[in-house]
């Protein structure tokens, strides 16, 4: 079955690209506010130019589902809406990133500490801030859904995926994140701690700004100039 593609799609279409665009090698992360698209861009940077998606937040709750020791710890945090200790944190993001040579962090660093703790491990080559409006933000989340198997996220308004609660790569079954439920206090908790992240990049000059309150390819395709 061919996927039609909708109206708003046909009229801001994604930039097409070249076989030359898998040679690319960075490291980038993506900060904005939940719903902002962080996950959804990263996977579009892992399609396009094999850059590994690495979310944080995807990590943590499938360990919580698997109710591991990590994820018994977690879900204290997550369920309430605030950000999981660094002591659970740090360790899960070093072990993953030092063995993968280009990738993008979505969800990571929240904090100026999880900054610098960073900037021991790795160089970052560019960190994109999208931002975001509340409006369009709870918007997004109230209609956002995610794959319990391959993590890829599907919205009812933007990206419908094809079969109603199906994903459309692996079958694996959509639900509602847990974390959405409680948008207003995550929100919060961002505004709060973004503000030291942001200077603390800006002064380090990686620091790109991206306007995420348009339509998703208009965006991506924003993203993707800043990275060549």
């Amino acid at each position: 079955m061919v996927r039609k593609r909708s109206r708003e799609v046909r009229k801001y279409p994604r930039i097409q690209i070249t076989s030359e665009a898998f040679n690319l090698k960075m490291k980038i992360i993506l900060l904005g506010p939940p719903g902002s698209g962080k996950g959804l861009f990263a996977q579009f940077l892992q399609d396009d130019f094999g850059i590994k998606k690495i979310a944080t937040g995807d990590i943590l709750r499938k360990e919580i589902r698997n109710k591991s020791k990590i994820g018994k710890k977690a879900e204290k945090y997550v369920s309430k809406g605030i950000y999981v200790p660094d002591k659970i944190v740090l360790s899960m993001i070093k072990n993953k990133i030092r063995r993968i040579k280009n990738f993008t962090l979505d969800g990571f660093p929240r904090t100026v500490k999880q900054a610098k703790f960073l900037d021991k491990v790795i160089k970052v080559d560019k960190v994109i801030h999208i931002t975001t409006n509340d409006k369009n933000v709870i918007k997004r989340i109230a209609n956002r859904l995610q794959c319990g198997k391959c993590n890829r996220i599907y919205n009812l308004i933007t990206i419908k995926p094809r079969r109603k609660g199906i994903c459309d790569i692996c079958k694996g079954k959509l639900y509602i994140r847990s974390d959405d439920k409680i948008v207003k206090t995550r929100l919060n908790v961002y505004k709060r701690e973004i503000k030291p992240l942001i200077i603390y990049y800006k002064k380090k000059d990686v620091l790109e700004k991206v306007n995420g309150n348009r339509h998703f390819n208009l965006v991506y395709n924003d993203i993707r100039k800043l990275i060549k």
